[in-house]
This record gives C-alpha cells, sequence and structure tokens, in this order.
C-alpha cells in the first residue's frame, strides 16, 4: 500500500469512526465546518493584499509619496472652467471646510448637510441657502483643493452626467451616489451581487465624471504639462474607487466562506491591518 493509499484509508477511517460517535448529521456539519474555515483561512493573504493596496491608493490620493497627487494650480483655467460650465450647467462653485470637495442638488441641501460640510457660519449659511434658490446645483470645494483645477473640473463633471440627456448616464448618477462600503461582518451570496453592482455604477460614474473634468480643461487652456499632472491626479483618485471595491468584493467572498461565528474574528484581524 502507497503512502497516499495509506492516508487515504487512515482519513476514511476517521470519518466512520466519528460517524459511528457523533452520527452522519453532526460529523458532516464538523467536516464542511473544517473545510469553509481552511477555505477562509486561505483568503486571508488576499484580504490583507487587498487593504494594503487600498490604503496606498488613498494616501496616494492625497499627495503621499513621489508618485502622490500634485496640485495643478492656474487661476486662469479655474476660471475660465467656471465661466465656460457653471451657468451651462446651472450649478454655483463654492468653498466648504469639508475635508472632501463635493457636489449636490440645491434640493438636497439643508442644515444638516452644511454641518457636515462643515459650514455653520451664519453669513455663509445664508449665501449658500439664497444661492440653492438660484441654481440646481451646488459645487463645494474642500479647503486643501479649492484652488485645484482638476478637483474643480471633475465636480463640474458630475453635474454634467446629472444633467445628461443620456437616461442611464442620469440614472448612473443617481444610483452611483448611494454606494456605500461594506459593514465588516456582512456575508452572503445577494451582498457579493448588489455590492458589486453598486461598486461598478460607482467607478463608472467616478471615470465619466473625470473624462468631463479632461475636455473641461482642455477647452479652458490647461498646458500639455498640466493636462498630464490632471489626468493623473484623476486616475489616482479613481484608483481609490477601484481599490475599494476589491477589497469589499474579497472580504464578502472571504465572510460568506466562513462559518458565521468566526466572522467577527475575521473582521477583528482585517480593521488590525488598518
Amino acid at each position: 500500500m502507497t503512502d497516499i493509499q495509506q492516508r487515504q484509508y487512515g482519513l476514511l477511517g476517521n470519518i466512520g469512526s466519528d460517524i459511528k460517535r457523533s452520527g452522519i448529521k453532526r460529523s458532516y456539519k464538523r467536516y464542511v465546518g473544517r473545510a469553509r474555515t481552511n477555505l477562509a483561512k486561505s483568503l486571508r493573504p488576499k484580504v490583507d493584499e487587498a487593504i494594503k493596496n487600498r490604503k496606498s491608493a488613498e494616501r496616494l490620493s492625497i499627495g503621499v509619496g513621489e508618485d502622490g497627487y500634485r496640485e495643478v494650480m492656474n487661476p486662469k483655467v479655474s476660471n475660465k472652467i467656471i465661466r465656460n460650465n457653471a451657468k451651462r450647467l446651472d450649478a454655483r462653485v463654492m468653498k466648504s471646510n469639508s475635508s472632501a470637495s463635493s457636489m449636490r442638488k440645491s434640493s438636497e441641501i439643508d442644515d444638516q448637510v452644511l454641518k457636515s460640510e462643515g459650514i455653520t457660519n451664519p453669513r455663509n449659511v445664508r449665501k449658500i441657502m439664497n444661492a440653492t434658490k438660484k441654481n440646481r446645483h451646488i459645487v463645494m470645494l474642500s479647503p486643501g483643493y479649492s484652488k485645484s483645477t482638476d478637483t474643480l473640473a471633475h465636480e463640474l463633471g458630475h453635474v454634467q452626467n446629472a444633467n445628461s440627456k443620456n437616461p442611464i448616464v442620469k440614472v448612473i448618477h443617481e444610483v452611483s451616489g448611494r454606494n456605500k462600503r461594506i459593514n465588516p461582518e456582512d456575508r452572503g451570496i445577494g451582498n457579493i451581487i448588489k455590492n458589486s453592482i453598486s461598486h461598478k455604477l460607482r467607478i463608472n460614474e467616478e471615470a465619466r465624471a473625470s473624462r468631463n473634468a479632461m475636455k473641461m480643461l482642455k477647452k479652458a487652456g490647461a498646458t500639455e504639462d498640466q493636462l498630464k499632472q490632471n489626468e493623473r491626479n484623476l486616475n489616482l483618485a479613481l484608483n481609490t474607487y477601484k481599490t475599494a471595491a476589491k477589497e469589499d468584493r474579497i472580504k464578502l467572498i472571504r465572510n460568506t466562506i466562513q462559518i458565521p461565528s468566526r466572522v467577527k474574528k475575521d473582521a477583528i484581524k482585517d480593521q488590525m491591518k488598518e
């Protein structure tokens, strides 16, 4: 008898003993549980790599490292982008105190939204609320990026998607805004499918806004060197969405395979990698 045959015989003997001792149902659960746990454990390196890639993408997008984001400042280009597009898109460009820039429908802006944007000064609140009465969309630029030509153009690119005559583009813009990262213990085939579609729509929306932005920047007279850096900045930002999507997908697959009682332990290990 070969070594392989001996191992197979020994395994079958163990299974037979377990069935005699615990019954078929309990033995089945035990062996399936072990298989699921081992398979989930084998995905640990892929989960760790996905977390690492997402964190690296986020650092690059805020300018950390030699290959990171580099602000492109050109007041003439910024002013021309606003002149060429703000009125056409029925949008008003304003500054916020938030860490991230955004565009919003005027109808969505209220006290709670303004607080989340860090806008609490009564004078600034009145200024924005007055703007919402005259414009369908408000673009809010964060302090760190308020002078960046690509950030301005990108947010107006979102407004262009919102105003698109193509109904598919408009629907993707509306639906993609609901995209959220998964909860640490989310699991199940339904969540995998739903999250995958949600991320794809968000990536599509962000990529289209960036393409719109590049057209605006070219039309506004940005130089070739500036356009190259603009495009690089926009791609760095887009990569944060792509890496987040990959991280969520592998975590959901791992959580779905894993036995429920161990999902929380895996989520804690994930958190320790942050």
